[in-house]
C-alpha cells in the first residue's frame, strides 16, 4: 500500500471528528482502484478492543468487502511465537507507552527487541527500552502455560 523506503508518514484529523469513521473512509478512499483483495493486505493496528469493533462494524457497514486484519497494539503472540519466545505479554500504559514482558531463549529476545525497534508496519516507534530481570523479578503467573 505504501511505499517502505518513503520515509514516516502522519496522518492527522481535526479535533473533534470521528476517528474510526475517518480512518474507514480515508482507507477505503485510499484502496478504491484497487482489486478487491488488496484491502486484505491491509493491517491496522489498533489500542482497544471497542476501537477494533467499530472499525471493523464500520467498514463492514460499506457493503460486501475483503476486511483488513485489525489488530490490537498489544497482540505480540504471532511474531513473538515466530521468534522462539516461551512467553510474552504486553500491556497499554496510561501514559501512551506499550510495555512488553517477554520471556525466551537470549537470542530470541534479542530478535524481540529488532522487531519492536522497528515495529509493524505503519506502526511509529519512538524509542525502546530494554530491562533484563532476574528471575525472581518476574510477576506472578507470568511464564509458560
Amino acid at each position: 500500500m505504501f511505499d517502505p523506503g518513503a520515509g514516516h508518514r502522519l496522518f492527522a484529523l481535526p479535533p473533534g471528528c470521528d476517528f474510526p469513521a475517518e480512518l474507514a473512509r480515508g482507507l477505503i478512499a485510499r484502496m478504491a482502484g484497487q482489486p478487491p483483495e488488496a484491502m486484505a493486505r491491509v493491517t491496522l493496528f489498533v489500542n482497544t478492543q471497542r476501537m477494533r469493533r467499530r472499525i471493523g462494524a464500520l467498514l463492514a457497514a460499506e457493503g460486501a468487502r475483503f476486511l483488513p486484519r485489525l489488530r490490537l497494539v498489544t497482540d505480540l503472540a504471532p511474531e513473538a511465537m515466530r521468534l522462539g519466545i516461551a512467553a510474552c505479554r504486553a500491556t497499554n500504559l496510561a501514559d501512551g507507552r506499550v510495555e512488553v514482558l517477554a520471556m525466551g531463549e537470549a537470542a530470541a529476545i534479542d530478535a524481540l527487541a529488532g522487531w519492536l525497534r522497528q515495529g509493524p508496519s505503519l506502526a511509529r516507534v519512538d524509542s525502546l527500552m530494554r530491562e533484563d530481570i532476574d528471575d525472581a523479578d518476574v510477576p506472578p503467573g507470568f511464564g509458560i502455560a
